[in-house]
């Protein structure tokens, strides 16, 4: 079977976005591009939900992975794809104009495994525009967005887009992760977005993956921590369409407002497996922007005010506290705004779900005692 089915709609084919050999996309191209993307993505959401809801229709998946100097890191990540049970129909990389050998190492990849391509950009376009790039350029119907520096851990293509292909119903699929520092992989730590007796709470069954309607994923999202995470995800290509994609005006942020467009509005998927491992560096992207203060504030001004013009989302993060996922920095930034206050609502629904935990748990003397010294600490 070929790539793509010739009855899904193609809403790149007459525009001009490259080839393997391009020299690169301006910002203001891309741009363009991607208006036009999304001003046809509610038709070809609909007729690719038809297309996927075949009895036997077997859905086509896309690795993309956003390159810039990372060939140290590469040879690992590729590897941990290409030795999947279930090889991706394709491993889309986009080298956002890398100074180091990174075009030399995929090129000898590419000579064994005719599944990657290759993009390169003459300059450095940034990671949300490569990223934006690769979602219009891939050609499955399913894609999961995998960092130079990441790894996939075996299972993770057959089982995730096996349930993704079986629920066509699905915008975005999560898994467990790991994340380890640098290149200390056996020192990896686990992270379970569910544990067992959370699961066990919503669930008759822990092991098998999940479909979770956006009804009872409030439920859960106001009953527990679940977070609709970044790391081991697989996307439906026409969800992220659908709404617009990855925003650069949010810059670290533009992954987590996606997420929340698609999983309040469209199923979300669960396989309570770690499937992916993330490495934790120093100077990582989010790092670098969220450390100058301005530049925090001014990403959080932005994120605020798209979920205030949003409503039913601004509504949903209300009565589900789901804004706790982007942890104390907001927290101290909406008490320096008084005309935010009413996002607040959200942040002290978490508190109490994380008290009655402590109370629970018996901890919740230990846990006040750090509290105190905590905001004591930042009050100084």
């Amino acid at each position: 079977m070929s790539m793509v089915d010739s009855s899904i709609p193609n809403v790149t084919q007459n525009l001009d976005l490259g080839t393997s050999q391009s020299s690169g996309v301006e910002r203001s191209d891309l741009a363009h591009i991607s208006n036009l993307i999304v001003s046809t993505a509610e038709a070809f959401a609909a007729s690719q939900n038809q297309i996927l809801g075949r009895v036997g229709y077997m859905a086509t998946f896309s690795v993309i992975i956003a390159n810039y100097n990372d060939s140290a890191y590469l040879p690992d990540n590729l590897n941990s794809i290409l030795s999947q049970s279930r090889l991706p129909d394709e491993i889309l990389i986009i080298d956002d104009g890398s100074t180091d050998n990174s075009i030399e190492l995929i090129e000898e990849y590419q000579k064994k495994h005719p599944l990657i391509r290759l993009v390169r950009h003459e300059k450095n376009l940034g990671v949300i525009a490569t990223v934006r790039e690769g979602v219009l350029l891939a050609k499955g119907e399913f894609v999961a967005i995998v960092s130079a520096d990441d790894l996939l851990v075996e299972g993770f293509c057959e089982q995730m887009f096996a349930h993704c292909s079986n629920h066509p119903e699905i915008g975005i699929c999560l898994s467990n992760s790991y994340y380890f520092f640098e290149f200390d992989f056996d020192k990896r730590v686990k992270h379970e977005l569910l544990s067992e007796r959370e699961l066990q709470r919503f669930f008759s069954d822990t092991t098998s993956p999940k479909t979770i309607p956006p009804e009872v994923l409030s439920s859960i999202l106001k009953k527990t921590f679940f977070h609709l995470s970044d790391t081991g995800v697989v996307y439906k290509r026409a969800s992220i369409l659908r709404f617009g994609g990855f925003d650069p005006d949010l810059e670290c942020y533009c992954d987590t407002f996606l997420n929340w467009q698609i999983a309040f509005r469209e199923s979300v998927g669960y396989v309570p497996t770690a499937f992916s491992a993330q490495r934790r560096r120093s100077r990582s992207y989010s790092t670098t922007r969220l450390s100058d203060q301005k530049r925090r504030e001014s990403i959080f001004s932005r994120l605020l005010d798209r979920i205030v013009r949003e409503k039913d989302l601004y509504q949903k993060l209300l009565d589900t506290g789901h804004l706790w996922v982007i942890g104390n920095p907001l927290w101290k930034y909406l008490l320096k705004h008084p005309t935010k206050w009413h996002l607040l609502s959200g942040y002290f629904k978490r508190y109490l779900v994380r008290f009655w935990r402590l109370v629970e748990s018996g901890r919740v003397l230990d846990a006040g005692k750090r509290r105190i010294s905590r905001i004591w600490r930042w009050a100084q």
